[in-house]
């Protein structure tokens, strides 16, 4: 837990795990099946239609910045780091074959 994020928003920060569950509920099984089965042959990523949670996440995510726009107007730049996490990987190894 990162004690510093948590006293800047005002509430203790979710666990990996419920933070993993979270995140996980954005995601749609068929629509994850749709694409990989709608990729060429030579092709091994692929990227799922947008579902109607990850829009309402982005609606979201939209609001807070203008929000905080609003609340801090000579700020002129931000960073939003989504996840610091740095995993080497080369380019026929990004997407696991199983």
């Amino acid at each position: 837990m990162d004690a510093g994020l948590s006293e800047i928003v005002g509430h203790r920060m979710p666990s990996p795990s419920v933070a993993r569950k979270f995140l996980n509920g954005f995601h749609e099984d068929a629509q994850i099946e749709t694409a990989k089965q709608q990729r060429r042959l030579d092709q091994i990523a692929y990227i799922p239609e947008e579902t109607e949670a990850l829009r309402g996440l982005g609606l979201v995510n939209r609001e807070l910045a203008g929000e905080l726009v609003r609340l801090c107007p000579e700020q002129r730049i931000a960073t939003v780091d989504q996840d610091a996490t740095i995993i080497e990987s080369k380019r026929r190894e990004a997407l696991r074959r199983w």
